[in-house]
């Protein structure tokens, strides 16, 4: 059975796909080495960062729309409920549900 995912442990090894949105205006929670800023904002948390995808200090965060491009900074969130540990079977799911949403997406501007 997967833990419970909250503010107290989100950034050990865990997956999850984000959504881009605004940038909050609030000082962040945190801030990484790296420069990307944390917001909690109850059961959600936002993230401001450069860098996305499956090589985030043991984590696999990446954004809905397949955008792993690095070096531009994007801010997206996602609730703790929807992330999983990052070698669930669930995440496995989200993988390939994003991917098949990508090739629609690049069928279509094609």
């Amino acid at each position: 059975m997967d833990r419970v995912i909250d503010a107290s442990n989100f950034h050990l090894n865990t997956f999850g796909v984000f959504a881009r949105c605004p940038t909050p205006r609030s000082k962040p929670s945190y801030v990484s080495a790296t420069g990307s800023k944390y917001w909690v904002i109850g059961d959600v948390m936002v993230r401001l960062s450069d860098h996305w995808g499956h090589k985030i200090a043991g984590c696999a965060w990446v954004l809905n729309l397949g955008h792993d491009k690095q070096n531009e900074w994007i801010t997206a969130k996602i609730k703790f409920t929807d992330m999983t540990e990052r070698n669930s079977p669930l995440n496995r799911k989200s993988i390939f549900r994003r991917q098949k949403y990508k090739r629609r997406i690049d069928q279509k501007s094609s």
